[in-house]
């Protein structure tokens, strides 16, 4: 998907806009996320005992299929902004594995990875809901029929930055969320501390570029509300040429900060591509070091 469209060059044209998918690429950091958990939910039965694992070779195998499926399709869950999908295929898959275990004691650990996907999946969900609208608002384009319009494409940069900052402290907490649903389905402690430190540990590789692409997400929205005050300020000092996509000031001391701005974004741009590589590039080194399927899988 090209998102956004390219941007409004600068005025003068002094440097030519670039067109990335910038924010469509933040999806994309909801998206690794998940073949991480995937991952750490079969963290805790691999640091088990030789006689628990033989048990639990089924479900390990059953998990990494799903896991490499949608590391081999991240790209394009990426750039299709379809990560709560993602995430729901790889829950599915948890629930089944703790439907098979049955009254064993696998199914509570399960169910409690299950359960903080389930979350996750929710806040990717909204964050991918925002995005859309985001994206269908052509903030950069700067398409204001009327000053209300301003105000209108304000609301959606806040609903934006708000999904944004709530998928972010659902990253943060991630490992706090499955502690809670691991006591409340009762698991025994050591069964428990094998579990998170199996699921941090998995997901502690790409922690940092994840939390990166969430920054550079609210700075998107910082810099896409600092150019609409800008024109909000001097409404009636410029106009847009619809033929060529560009802004023309009548004050040209307005030109220099709505350069700045534009250069912003796609210094960003380039930023969270860049970030989003890296993500991709170790969801291949995962998919490489998987471990094969178990016989009789």
């Amino acid at each position: 998907m090209d998102f956004p469209p390219s941007l409004p060059p600068p005025i003068p044209a002094s440097k030519p806009a670039r067109s990335s998918a910038w924010i469509w690429f933040a999806a994309g950091g909801a998206g690794l996320v998940v073949v991480i958990v995937a991952l750490a939910a079969m963290g805790y039965f691999f640091m088990q005992a030789t006689q628990r694992r033989v048990r639990a070779t089924e479900a390990q195998a059953e998990l990494e299929k799903v896991a490499s499926k949608e590391r081999a399709n991240l790209r394009q869950t990426i750039e299709n902004g379809n990560g709560a999908e993602s995430i729901e295929r790889v829950r599915s898959q948890l629930e089944k594995s703790a439907q098979k275990a049955g009254a064993g004691p696998d199914a509570p650990t399960y169910r409690s990875l299950s359960a903080a996907l389930q979350k996750l999946g929710g806040r990717t969900h909204e964050y991918e809901t925002a995005a859309q609208a985001f994206k269908e608002a052509e903030l950069f384009q700067f398409k204001l029929a009327s000053r209300k319009d301003i105000e209108t494409k304000r609301k959606i940069v806040r609903d934006f930055l708000a999904a944004n900052e709530r998928l972010t402290d659902m990253i943060v907490h991630l490992d706090d969320t499955l502690r809670a649903e691991l006591d409340a389905n009762h698991v025994p402690e050591p069964v428990k501390s094998a579990t998170v430190k199996g699921f941090s540990s998995t997901r502690r590789k790409t922690y940092d570029i994840q939390l990166h692409i969430r920054d550079t997400d609210a700075r998107f929205g910082a810099t896409a509300l600092e150019a609409l005050d800008l024109l909000d300020k001097n409404w009636g000092a410029w106009e847009r040429d619809d033929s060529s996509g560009q802004l023309r000031f009548k004050n040209e001391a307005l030109i220099a900060p709505f350069n700045a701005l534009v250069h912003k974004v796609q210094d960003i741009s380039a930023e969270q591509t860049k970030a989003q590589e890296e993500l991709l590039a170790h969801s291949k080194e995962e998919t490489n070091a998987a471990p094969p399927p178990a016989a009789g899988s």
